[in-house]
């Protein structure tokens, strides 16, 4: 998951709040109610899905939340029920039809799915008997809202809202996200490869200028935990910033920052955020515009992180 490291940070936070909450952070950002506790039942192919029986008044909390952070909850309860009404009947064409393409997949491989029919074609290596599980017996009362939307489960599926217009007044809700659960144990290293352009090459090695990578370790508090987190809902699990010296292009973090016993207090499993730029041995400002990464850590341990790097346009 890729995008520039040039991303202004709190401008995206504040566009995404207004437009019903794409994958993002906020104060509010993390709340989930109901029991920790709560009992997890398969359900039957054809079975009513768990919310069709559970009084509305359950969700009430999920609710204030859902409208504390994108306005209105009325769409996100329509296309939760929606979904799981789809999948517990194995709908295929209208569980695509609530899918917000392109979208990113991380079951059974890492690839894009650009449309509907390619979804439709997939669905049984996307939708598994497991994410199927997860979607069916979750409790709209037990979800946890963020400004990424609402989840379910351990994140194997989001729910998010796009602006369809500049009004914003009412945010298509889709699903943004599918991936398999994170595991609880983090199997390391972390490797990442910096990919240079022949500029940037030239430039760095004219120099003999480094490369520093930034990898900060964190994840959604739990409720429990919200005064663990800070200011954003996170949870600090650690980071590391290695300075690679002139010519070496490949960073490998064996998890020594990484804090493992804090990982009880999030919701989700933990995340990596990953960001290159230049050391400033020969520059008093970076130099590099380099790509951003950030995904979960059970999907980023998994084979080398490539990010490609070029100058700024100023240099």
């Amino acid at each position: 998951m890729k995008i520039k490291a040039t991303l202004v940070l709190l401008g995206a936070i504040l566009w995404l709040s207004a437009c019903g909450g794409r994958p993002g952070t906020d104060p509010d950002a993390l709340v989930q109610t109901g029991g920790q506790d709560a009992e997890i039942r398969k359900t039957p192919a054809g079975a009513e899905p768990a919310d069709a029986v559970e009084p509305a008044e359950e969700g009430r909390d999920v609710v204030a939340q859902i409208e504390t952070l994108f306005g209105s909850a009325e769409e996100y309860r329509s296309a939760f029920t929606a979904l799981q009404t789809a999948v517990a009947a194995g709908d295929k064409a209208a569980v695509s039809r609530l899918v917000d393409f392109p979208l990113s997949i991380s079951v059974d491989g890492r690839r894009v799915v650009m449309n509907a029919d390619q979804f439709v074609q997939e669905y049984d290596r996307i939708i598994t008997p497991a994410i199927a599980s997860t979607i069916t017996t979750q409790k709209f009362s037990d979800v946890l809202v963020n400004t990424q939307g609402v989840m379910f489960g351990d994140g194997e599926v989001w729910l998010s809202g796009r602006c369809e217009d500049e009004a914003c007044q009412t945010p298509r809700v889709s699903i943004s996200r599918i991936q398999e659960a994170a595991k609880d144990a983090v199997e390391f290293p972390l490797t990442v490869d910096i990919e240079l352009s022949d500029a940037a090459a030239r430039r760095l090695h004219k120099d003999t200028e480094t490369i520093v990578v930034y990898v900060s370790y964190f994840g959604f508090a739990t409720p429990a935990a919200r005064d663990m987190a800070d200011d954003l809902g996170m949870v600090d699990l650690g980071s590391a910033s290695p300075e690679l010296a002139p010519g070496s292009h490949q960073a490998v973090f064996d998890g020594s920052q990484f804090k493992r016993d804090r990982v009880r207090l999030i919701s989700g499993g933990p995340r990596v955020n990953i960001n290159v730029l230049s050391g400033r041995r020969s520059s008093e400002d970076n130099i590099l515009d380099c790509d951003l990464y950030e995904d979960s850590l059970a999907i980023a341990t998994r084979s080398p992180i490539r990010l490609g790097c070029k100058l700024l346009p100023d240099e």
